[in-house]
């Protein structure tokens, strides 16, 4: 198994996740959200070299992978998106404007 880089970005409209995963196909992928955990697994398979070439190194890392994220509660699930370009695993996850989840209460 191995463990994918991620990078995580917010801004004023949502957050954005990104895992770099080369060599893969949009098939290998598998997301689930369960109780503001959202988990991305799959899985990179070694394939194997012809016969007539010497493989010397193999720096690429295969087998299963798992990251799982907590969301926080200011988002809206059911608008979460993802797409695999370029080797970048991208999910984007919109902000539910109507949850906030830091109020000023003025004082009487």
């Amino acid at each position: 198994s191995f463990v994918p880089k991620v990078d995580i970005l917010e801004n004023e409209k949502g957050y954005e996740i990104n895992v770099a995963v080369p060599g893969l196909s949009k098939e290998d992928f598998k997301i689930d959200l369960n109780d503001n955990f959202l988990t991305v697994s799959g899985e990179r398979k070694f394939s194997k070299e012809k016969k007539e070439n010497n493989l010397h190194v193999v720096e690429t890392q295969y087998g299963n992978f798992s990251r799982s994220f907590a969301l926080p509660e200011n988002v809206d699930a059911s608008k979460i998106n993802a797409s695999y370009t370029n080797g970048i695993l991208e999910i984007t996850i919109p902000k539910d404007e109507k949850k906030t989840l830091k109020t000023t209460i003025k004082v009487n």
